[in-house]
């Protein structure tokens, strides 16, 4: 949703609801937008928002094992089993790991326009964007007591 509040001011507006059957639950998420013109070429541009990203089903159950070669700490070359192993799995419990939360993001953004010409325009933009719950593989973890087959 949005309108025009002067001939040069923009204010915009948005938001989400959703639910998940999963454990993920219910989110709402938000935007807000404005621009204003100070001049026929140069105009200012702002956003607040806010996101949301549950974990894929892949994300949430993907188990997958593979034999392959590592360095161990001394440069050798030697033989390793690399699994990725599910989120609150025996295994991923035993390295600390845990279930998967839903990502949730908060974002801010400011921007300059410039309309030099009427085919050329150039733009300044700076963003801050903060995540939680972050969603990732993580590094190999090495067994380094018993020689270097990875572990995950």
């Amino acid at each position: 949703l949005g309108l025009d509040l002067t001939p040069r001011w923009y204010l915009g507006t948005a938001a989400r609801v959703e639910h998940y059957d999963d454990n993920s639950g219910n989110t709402a998420s938000f935007k807000l937008n404005s621009r204003y013109e100070l001049s026929e070429t140069v105009a200012i541009r702002g956003t607040l928002g806010s996101g949301f990203r549950a974990p894929s089903l892949t994300q949430s159950g993907y188990t997958v094992s593979d034999n392959r070669t590592a360095l161990d700490a001394d440069g050798n070359v030697v033989p390793a089993l690399r699994r990725t192993v599910a989120p609150g799995s025996a295994a991923a419990l035993a390295f600390g790991g845990d279930k998967l939360d839903p990502e949730k993001s908060r974002n801010a953004g400011l921007g300059l326009t410039w309309q030099p010409a009427r085919r050329t325009s150039v733009t300044l933009d700076t963003y801050l964007i903060d995540i939680d719950d972050r969603i990732l593989l993580t590094e190999n973890l090495y067994d380094r007591q018993n020689g270097a087959g990875g572990i995950g």
